[in-house]
């Protein structure tokens, strides 16, 4: 797959991280690695700025969706995202899918109790919002509602394991319409066993002529039992083991 946005990648870290990006070459993977390097060598990158650009990213591939449009939010949870969207993209109508319940879920998505709590506040938020459908149903059943070509845009969130990343591509997109924008969380590089599955069902299911763009939300590292969020100014100057979560967008041919 072709990096389409590097200028845009390289401008926002220069911005909100105060340094350079060195040279890069021309490959994704190789571009990504090294500025991840990049980032993980800036003094006093602390939780407060990793936050702020969560939200800012974010923020600037939602508001590159067209306003009035008709789309689809696949794994909700809580549904902060999904207000983002909502406040931020000011859709026609948008659909929210989930199933908040761990026994039709394919894996158990935490306690059922804070699924229940997470179903109550969607529930709260967006009952009574018009241009919201809130829908109680697994991703492939739900995609079964809606004609091919009628959507304007797809997120996906749902589970990100390979099998059930590659099930949502198969579902959703053909529902997109030529033109549309197929989104999703937790594209994570450098790869790290392919964990999670986003990237490799993403490479597997569209050809490498297509484009991505990619919005770096923040850095992570593997789980350790006495790793706490305080570590990660600690982390990021040592450079263990990290990893850098993006959002990505491809815009279907």
């Amino acid at each position: 797959m072709k990096l389409l946005n590097t200028e845009y990648i390289l401008n926002n870290i220069e911005r909100l991280m105060g340094f350079t990006v060195p040279e890069i070459n021309d490959g994704l993977d190789e571009f990504l690695v090294e500025m991840n390097n990049t980032i993980l060598l800036v003094p006093g990158h602390t939780v407060e700025k990793e936050a702020w650009r969560q939200y800012r990213n974010r923020r600037e591939l939602l508001i590159s969706i067209p306003e009035k449009s008709i789309g689809v939010e696949v794994g909700v949870a809580e549904g902060n995202h999904a207000l983002q969207m909502w406040h931020d993209c000011r859709p026609e109508h948008m659909y929210l899918v989930d199933t908040w319940n761990n026994i039709l879920n394919d894996e158990p998505y935490g306690l059922q109790e804070h699924l229940d709590i997470h179903y109550n506040t969607i529930q709260h938020r967006f009952t009574y919002v018009e241009d919201v459908t809130i829908i109680e149903k697994k991703s492939k059943d739900a995609s079964l509602d809606f004609e091919d070509n009628s959507l304007d845009w797809v997120y996906l969130d749902a589970s990100h394991g390979y099998e059930a990343v590659l099930g949502d591509l198969e579902c959703w997109v053909p529902k997109v319409k030529s033109g549309g924008l197929i989104m999703g969380h937790d594209y994570v590089l450098p790869d790290i066993n392919n964990y999670p599955g986003v990237k490799p069902a993403l490479e597997d299911y569209f050809q490498e002529t297509v484009g991505i763009e990619l919005y770096p939300l923040s850095v992570q590292f593997e789980p350790e039992p006495e790793f706490t969020q305080w570590d990660r100014p600690r982390k990021l100057a040592q450079r263990e083991s990290p990893w850098v979560m993006y959002d990505y967008k491809i815009e279907k041919e």
